[in-house]
């Protein structure tokens, strides 16, 4: 599937699978200072409630350092407070993976798991520019993790 290009403003950090497995836990101190700091409230032109994790500036593949971001899609990028910042996702091919509906962030890391693992097995080439994962405005609901392909 392909996807037009669009804006994302929110907060990031840099990471590792390596890290993150092995409890530095950056990802989730970046949810945690989303929600304690009420980032969604600060951003400007939101175009819905959907919250956006954005892993990009990848080093090499899943094995490297990348960045991440928490963020929501905006209809322009001004008027951005100090503190956020802002990324520009080109239109690129994407395959969708649903998650299953279930415990957070439980759920996310088996759909990473599964990609990991059609990637390994070659049924996926992933481009390893920007991927995202789409939490819907409605909790409970599904999260898809879109994920760019060649």
């Amino acid at each position: 599937m392909n996807e037009k290009s669009f804006t994302v403003v929110g907060i990031k950090t840099r990471t590792s699978n390596v890290d993150e497995m092995n409890g530095v836990a950056r990802i989730a101190s970046l949810w945690n200072q989303f929600f304690a700091n009420n980032i969604a409230e600060k951003i400007p032109n939101k175009l819905s409630g959907e919250i956006l994790s954005v892993y990009h500036d990848y080093e090499t593949d899943s094995s490297g350092p990348y960045s991440v971001m928490l963020g929501m899609k905006v209809s322009k990028a001004t008027d951005v407070p100090g503190g956020l910042e802002v990324i520009q996702i080109p239109e690129q091919k994407y395959q969708v993976f649903p998650c299953a509906v279930g415990a957070m962030p439980e759920v996310v890391v088996q759909g990473w798991q599964q990609i990991w693992a059609l990637e390994k097995s070659s049924e996926i080439q992933r481009k390893y520019s920007f991927d995202f994962e789409l939490y819907p405005e409605q909790p409970g609901g599904a999260v898809n993790i879109f994920v760019a392909v060649k």
